[in-house]
């Protein structure tokens, strides 16, 4: 609940929404644990601005194709879908 508040409050602001991704939640942990019981926000500062300047345009190209622009089709569908993932 927290982070969807600290999120309206950016973006009212005109900042992006700011998305922790999963690959980095110990990191996040940490920075709150140090805001919380250090009350050292610096760790957290620095964290949320990283991930805020994520360009998720480009994070969403290093996922798989969605299985339409695959080569081999697969029976019973309309979409393609991959033998094996590359």
């Amino acid at each position: 609940m927290a982070r969807f508040v600290m999120n309206v409050m950016m973006a009212s602001g005109g900042y992006p929404w700011t998305i922790v991704r999963a690959t980095r939640r110990k990191e996040y942990l940490d920075a709150l644990e140090a805001a919380s019981a250090e009350q050292n926000i610096l760790p957290f500062a620095r964290f949320i601005r990283e991930e805020m300047s994520v360009d998720w345009s480009q994070e969403r190209a290093r996922k798989q194709p969605h299985p339409c622009r695959w080569q081999k089709p697969h029976p019973g569908r309309k979409c393609w879908v991959p033998e094996t993932v590359p």
